[in-house]
């Protein structure tokens, strides 16, 4: 009778451990996992048919250069396992080795990142590589795509962020290492952080969030180098582009508008021209900042959101509102990089540790997306300075409650610290901290026309259904927010 009881015990702590898992998962990865994404390049590429067994793929006879990325479409499905773990491939270099993962249950074709063993091995010296599987397993064949670099030229480079520390969470490794420019568009008032533990009334935090995050947007970027004469916020209201540019004539004010605050805000940028500024401002207004930052910097190389891949309304009219500013400017850049922050309202993406590769988001898009795509790889100082300049944003910090807790709080906090550990994803699994600091960046790579034709086809209402969008946010800050 006791090893009845007890065998019942375990089945029902296991279905229970099954339960709460599965479905803290699902809270975070809400669309399908059987699905096959397809990503459409109309640039020239090189595009090959390659068999796959258990241990790696032989490369066809062909020349590929050392900067030249590369990605491996394979159907994959995740083991028994891999529907309570997380599933990964090791790809296996002469020097060393990295990891990729999926999401938990995996099912169809996926993009496997090959462009760090094509990186480091050199100009066409590279003819076999060796995966190795954990919790996945995949089919005998695949597609590779391989991507020569993008034309940079030696030109600046100019990087448009919606919100303060956008910059550095999309764009960090490619702006530090080149002379830069770091131009962002609102001052973040309506962050989801808490400062309640700092700051008890709801109006003044407002006020916080828009200081605190504008100054970041100026400052943070000399961590990488980037002249403080670079640096500057046009401070427009946060979360409210799409509204402007439906009623582009019409005035907006910051949520904390109190008469002076924006002149007090643009009053930091180190440009004259963007040092002051009405409590008023409109979707004309920005276009016209947009087009006078276009022609000050005159960027060889213009790195935005991404206007399809990224859905969130603030980085989706920040690329329209850069694409109307470009069809009236004098200067035109030769090179647009694209990057997804907000990849398909998928928070939990990239999968997997910080230190592991970044690959392609999920999208199933039967159109062109770029012209080719950028995996720029970060060496490990880099990579450790991205995650300090991303760790410096106030908006990505946890503001601790020192008070007596009651009994309540205890028991919730007591409960999702078990559900953390149950589910293995940890108390913030959308943390920034976690996705932002990876080994490579991925950018979507289009000339001027490819953009422009982009950002006009992200406005229309039917380009928007290429993936099932998730039923609400789960907010873009780690702590407050998971």
């Amino acid at each position: 009778m006791l090893a009845s009881a007890l065998v019942v015990l375990i089945i029902a702590l296991a279905w229970s451990t099954w339960l709460l898992r599965t479905r803290r998962y699902r809270a975070v990865v809400r669309i399908p996992r059987t699905r096959d994404d397809q990503f459409v390049c109309r640039g020239p590429h090189q595009s090959f048919a390659i068999p796959v067994d258990s241990h790696g793929l032989e490369l066809p006879e062909a020349s590929f250069a050392q900067t030249a990325s590369a990605f491996l479409a394979i159907d994959v499905a995740a083991t028994a396992l891999g529907h309570l773990l997380d599933p990964s491939v090791e790809v296996q270099l002469e020097k060393g080795s990295y990891r990729q993962y999926f999401e938990r249950g995996v099912a169809g074709t996926r993009y496997l990142n090959l462009s760090p063993a094509f990186q480091q091995a050199g100009t066409g010296t590279l003819r076999r590589i060796a995966l190795r599987g954990r919790y996945i397993h995949w089919a005998a064949q695949g597609s590779l795509m391989v991507f020569d670099c993008p034309s940079l030229g030696n030109g600046d480079a100019l990087i448009i962020a919606p919100h303060p520390d956008d910059a550095e969470i999309a764009a960090y490794g490619f702006y530090s290492q080149r002379r830069s420019w770091i131009v962002t568009i609102t001052s973040g008032e309506r962050s989801p952080t808490d400062l309640s533990a700092v700051v008890p009334c709801s109006a003044e935090q407002t006020r916080w969030r828009a200081r605190l995050r504008a100054w970041d947007s100026l400052t943070i970027p000399q961590l990488g180098g980037v002249p403080r004469e670079h640096c500057w916020n046009l401070v427009f209201p946060d979360a409210r582009l799409k509204q402007m540019h439906d009623n582009p004539q019409h005035p907006f004010r910051l949520h904390c508008e109190d008469g002076g605050i924006r002149g007090a805000l643009r009053a930091n940028n180190p440009v004259i021209e963007f040092s002051s500024g009405a409590a008023d401002c409109s979707w004309e207004d920005l276009v016209e900042e947009l087009r006078r930052t276009l022609d000050k910097v005159r960027p060889a190389v213009l790195v935005c959101p991404h206007p399809q891949l990224d859905p969130h309304h603030d980085h989706l009219f920040t690329s329209v509102a850069l694409a109307q500013a470009l069809r009236t400017g004098a200067h035109q850049p030769s090179t647009v990089l694209l990057y997804a922050l907000h990849a398909n309202e998928v928070p939990l993406y990239p999968f997997g540790a910080a230190e592991s590769s970044v690959s392609l988001p999920p999208w199933g898009g039967a159109e062109w997306i770029a012209d080719s795509i950028y995996s720029y790889p970060l060496p490990e100082d880099v990579r450790r300075a991205k995650f300090f300049a991303v760790e410096a944003a106030h908006d990505l910090r946890m503001y601790c409650d020192s008070r007596p807790k009651t009994a309540r709080q205890l028991a919730a906090t007591l409960h999702r610290a078990l559900a953390a550990v149950i589910s293995g994803m940890g108390l913030y699994p959308t943390a920034f901290l976690r996705r932002a600091p990876r080994p490579n960046e991925i950018y979507y790579a289009a000339s001027v026309e490819g953009f422009l034709e982009l950002a006009r086809r992200a406005t229309q209402p039917e380009a928007r259904g290429d993936m099932p969008r998730s039923p609400a946010r789960i907010s873009r800050n780690a702590p407050a927010g998971s």
